[in-house]
């Protein structure tokens, strides 16, 4: 599985404690990258590695035996058009996470709309420290830095184990 997704389906587990759904039913997770516009390359490279993490899940049996299903959106590279997938995505298709984003100014806005709908989001490259610093509860972001930052990090932090920083509170 993907190294930069390993902390999103982590979280899994203790998103269907906070938000259970019926055992029949598919949990569905939004993926909102760039596939077009300037982005197109970095966030076709994130869909991918999303699409894998998600195969991967669904052939361990998913989780808690629920399997998953992935909904993608392009954002185009656009805040207002990121913003329109989030809020379709957690409002008419009852995503239960939101993953995905490249730069932070779509990942802030798509941020804002995972705080209004509760669902938490895991940004794939997120760099600027002052999204995580407006108290949003369900923002985490990967994306601390280069390997050589990585293995400076304390805790263990480092490139196999990777670092998902919640929201200060």
């Amino acid at each position: 599985m993907s190294r930069a997704l390993h902390p999103f389906f982590s979280l899994l587990p203790l998103l269907l404690v906070a938000a259970p759904v019926p055992a029949a039913e598919r949990i569905v997770i939004g993926e909102i990258d760039s596939r077009t516009g300037q982005f197109a390359a970095q966030g076709s490279a994130i869909h991918q590695g999303v699409t894998l993490a998600i195969e991967e899940a669904n052939a361990r049996g998913g989780i808690a035996g629920r399997t998953l299903l992935l909904l993608s959106r392009d954002d185009e590279g656009k805040p207002e058009r990121a913003v329109a997938a989030a809020e379709e995505l957690t409002g008419q298709h009852g995503a239960l996470a939101l993953v995905g984003g490249y730069v932070d100014s779509l990942v802030g806005p798509v941020a804002e709309v995972a705080d209004r709908g509760r669902a938490p989001y895991v940004a794939a490259a997120s760099l600027d420290e002052r999204l995580t610093a407006h108290g949003n509860r369900y923002f985490f972001r990967e994306g601390e830095g280069s390997l050589e930052r990585r293995l400076a990090l304390p805790d263990g932090e480092g490139p196999d184990r990777p670092s998902v920083r919640p929201t200060a509170p």
